[in-house]
């Protein structure tokens, strides 16, 4: 059985670090690196090309907070994933 996965966002003043003490027994933690938008690109469009390149599956738990939060909803919004924390 491959482990629970949870994709978790932090917002533009902080990177993966916010997230390094949180330990859970068969989950995979993943704490990706902000992209930078495209020109002109919006939220739709930023989370549904970060969604793609991390290859978000329905069995995920996204999440975030500030603007990472804003980008694991608008996620959710446009895939199914097994479950959403927003901060």
């Amino acid at each position: 059985m491959k482990p629970i996965r949870v994709v978790l966002f932090s917002g533009m003043a902080a990177d993966a670090r916010l997230f390094r003490s949180i330990r859970i027994p068969e989950v995979k933690i993943v704490t990706p690196d902000h992209a930078e938008p495209a020109p002109a690109e919006t939220l739709t469009q930023y989370a549904a090309r970060i969604a793609e390149g991390l290859f978000i599956r329905p069995d995920d738990i996204i999440g975030g907070i500030s603007s990472g939060g804003m980008l694991a909803g608008e996620i959710a919004r446009q895939r199914r994933v097994a479950g959403k924390v927003i901060r």
